[in-house]
């Protein structure tokens, strides 16, 4: 890493960390949701992650070579279309998935925060997005068959976050 130094990345992963602790138990709350549609916590949900990835992508710019901070920041991205997305929706049959989709993301986004410093292993972890990763979203463009996004359009979603 030429322009990024130890000081940065560990305040952005620190920064990020916490925030990430914080999507865990929303994505608990949305996973647990019976009775009311959780539209606050997805919208809370999107804007918390909507933290990490403009962070990601402001550190991308200084190191755009950088894998596991592109991932990071698509990936976030991507939560935070799904979140503020699914919000609108009202659709309980929706919510297994998306919580699921939303862990596997919290995961993988903390696999690659840990290995920031580490270029390989970043690269590594990105080419190794468990199938499960990259099929949760297909799952859920016929849920999206609305106004606001059609299957198609999610699908290109996917295509630009390289899923």
């Amino acid at each position: 890493m030429s322009e990024l130094d130890k000081e940065i990345l560990d305040g952005f992963s620190e920064e990020s960390n916490a925030l990430l602790t914080e999507l865990e138990k929303i994505v608990d709350r949305i996973a647990d949701s019976k009775e009311e549609f959780p539209k606050q916590d997805l919208a809370e949900f999107a804007q918390k992650i909507d933290r990490i990835m403009g962070a990601a992508k402001t550190l991308a710019e200084m190191e755009p070579d950088h894998v596991g901070l592109k991932n990071i920041a698509r990936l976030c991205e991507m939560c935070k279309t799904l979140g503020y997305k699914s919000a609108g929706q009202n659709k309980f049959k929706l919510l297994p998935i998306l919580s699921s989709f939303f862990a596997d993301v919290i995961e993988v986004v903390q696999e690659l925060i840990e290995n920031l410093e580490n270029v390989e292993k970043t690269q590594a972890i990105s080419k190794s997005f468990s199938a499960v990763l990259k099929s949760r979203p297909e799952w859920l463009t016929g849920y999206f068959k609305d106004k606001d996004m059609t299957p198609e359009q999610m699908r290109e979603l996917m295509k630009q976050f390289g899923l």
